[in-house]
């Protein structure tokens, strides 16, 4: 036997033991938060190892099906529209605008709405997910290009040909890896915005990053990010209380969720603190609550790590909210946000 196929053995091995695993720990007594925490340190080092590629419970299989492009479809119009109406701009703001989309996953169909609207150009960089084609990208590339106001026509026709199954990369730049990537390609205030969409979270180095995104954006520029702040199920799904991923000590939270894209525990009040210290023009909006008593609240906040027990009730209740910042500076023009 080969040696790729030996090690392609091995691999399958470790990932069959890895679910039996799961299966035995998805039991009644996986409530124990020992047993929870193992699987997620197990998860980890599969990743970090090479073993697995993805992340937890992500689906590495799409269903071709119309319905399934039918339902992503309407989600990636919502997600454009939604990133416009927190911006408080329209789709022809956008015209001339260069955009970099953080974890676009399995599909491009909102870059491809920006492109459509007129945007110079998208850059798509996604840690976890490389972009493909498939007949699942054909149905829902088509669709959308249905969808599609026809003065916008031209501009999609530009940036996808569906039938070779390629991108224009001038008009749709696609990168596997992490943010830092960006750097090396992309000119320090040559971006317009800067848009994600549940991802900042399982960044877990997020200070980083957003400096990082700072750089890049231009004076005026606005990043605009949809954050949850709850734990991804990890420990709530088992009946504890949503806040109980946050009692965890760093040094094993870290081990736990830095390869696997879980949430980062960064809250509602350290994005706030970060871009007001910057001077941005910052609001949050669409915000949603845990509906908790504060009873409950205050039974774990004593739990809870030192950074964690002194922030503010309304905050640490927080869930899930859009940031929309922007960097100080002018850059409006006629109504339209371009580049230089």
């Amino acid at each position: 036997m080969k040696q790729h196929q030996v090690e392609r053995l091995r691999r399958n091995d470790l990932i069959d033991a890895t679910r039996k695993y799961e299966m035995l720990c998805c039991m009644r007594d996986r409530k124990s938060r020992l047993r929870i925490i193992a699987t997620l340190l197990v998860h980890s080092w599969l990743r970090k190892t090479g073993v697995l590629e993805t992340q937890i419970s992500a689906n590495k299989t799409l269903n071709p099906g119309e319905d399934r492009a039918k339902r992503d479809l309407e989600n990636a119009l919502a997600t454009f529209q939604a990133y416009l109406d927190q911006a408080g701009v329209t789709a022809d703001s956008v015209s001339g605008s260069r955009i970099i989309e953080i974890g676009p996953g399995v599909n491009s169909a909102v870059a491809l709405q920006f492109i459509a609207a007129g945007a110079r150009q998208v850059i798509c960089v996604d840690k976890f997910v490389p972009r493909s084609f498939s007949a699942y990208h054909d149905k829902l590339y088509g669709m959308l290009r249905t969808r599609l106001p026809a003065a916008h026509g031209h501009n999609f026709d530009a940036a996808i040909n569906i039938e070779a199954r390629t991108f224009n990369p001038e008009r749709i730049l696609y990168i596997h890896g992490g943010f830092e990537s960006l750097r090396l390609i992309v000119q320090d205030g040559s971006v317009d915005f800067i848009v994600s969409n549940a991802v900042i979270e399982e960044i877990y180095d997020v200070e980083t990053a957003l400096d990082q995104m700072c750089a890049l954006l231009r004076p005026g520029g606005y990043m605009i990010h949809k954050i949850d702040f709850c734990d991804y199920g990890l420990f709530s799904r088992y009946g504890y209380s949503p806040f109980e991923f946050l009692t965890i000590p760093e040094w094993i939270y870290r081990a736990m969720a830095e390869a696997t894209g879980q949430p980062n525990r960064r809250l509602i009040d350290a994005y706030r603190n970060k871009f007001n210290a910057l001077g941005y023009d910052t609001r949050f909006t669409d915000v949603v609550s845990y509906h908790l008593s504060e009873e409950s609240i205050a039974e774990i906040r004593p739990r809870l790590l030192p950074r964690f027990r002194k922030i503010a009730t309304e905050d640490l209740a927080v869930s899930g909210a859009y940031l929309v910042a922007r960097k100080p500076g002018l850059r409006e023009r006629e109504g339209h946000v371009r580049s230089a």
